[in-house]
C-alpha cells in the first residue's frame, strides 16, 4: 500500500466517523484536543505526516475504534 493511500484512507475514515457522530470539524478537533486547522488537514489528507499520536489515541478511546482500522480502506 502506498503512503498516500494510507493517508487517504485515514481521511475518509475520519470524515465517516465525524459524520456518524454528527460532529462539525471544529467539534471533532475539540474532542481530539487539536486545532481545527490541523483536523481539517487530516480530513483532507493534507500533510498527514504530522498527525499527533495522542490524537489517534483519543480517537480510539473516545469513539471506540481501533487505530489500525483508521488506516484501512473504508470499503473493507
Amino acid at each position: 500500500m502506498l503512503d498516500q493511500e494510507i493517508f487517504i484512507n485515514l481521511s475518509n475514515n475520519l470524515f465517516d466517523l465525524r459524520k456518524k457522530h454528527g460532529y462539525s470539524q471544529a467539534e471533532m478537533a475539540d474532542a481530539l484536543g487539536i486545532s481545527s486547522t490541523l483536523y481539517a488537514k487530516m480530513e483532507r489528507a493534507d500533510n498527514c505526516e504530522w498527525i499527533p499520536c495522542f490524537a489517534l489515541l483519543k480517537i480510539h478511546f473516545v469513539f471506540g475504534v481501533s487505530i489500525d482500522s483508521l488506516f484501512e480502506s473504508p470499503n473493507q
